[in-house]
């Protein structure tokens, strides 16, 4: 599994953490959802999400809840390639929900409050196998 995290801070400036990880690794269960790794969990029930993370002076908790329920456009799955093996599949768990949690950044520490959505999407290629020019 190859977890990513990314922002972007209050200055623009882009931050992202990419931890390559063996089964051992991480965990996930299916009921009640969670999933955790390289320091970071989500877990939830629909209607109701968590994010929680810590990577080096950063960390962050925050929470999805109402909003529209979970929706994939189709079934969530695009192919490629002459025998359709390869795919991308996309599902917005959060298509709108009201945001709410705290981001910190070294010793300064935000309370976060609005709108917002989690989109999640896997696959089994890399972009430059999926496009090209």
């Amino acid at each position: 599994m190859t977890f990513k995290s990314r922002w972007t801070d209050t200055k623009g400036k882009n931050h992202r953490v990419t931890k390559k990880l063996k089964r051992k690794q991480y965990t996930v269960t299916g009921a009640p959802f969670s999933v955790e790794a390289a320091g970071h969990r989500v877990w939830g029930k629909p209607g109701r999400m968590h994010v929680k993370g810590q990577s080096g002076a950063h960390s962050y908790q925050i929470t999805f809840s109402g909003g529209l329920r979970a929706w994939r456009p189709g079934t969530g799955r695009t192919t490629f390639g002459e025998d359709q093996a390869l795919y991308l599949d996309t599902t917005l768990v959060a298509p709108k929900a009201n945001v709410s949690g705290w981001v910190k950044h070294g010793g300064s520490k935000k309370s976060l409050s609005g709108y917002g959505y989690i989109l999640h999407t896997h696959s089994n290629i890399a972009p430059p196998t999926m496009m090209k020019r």
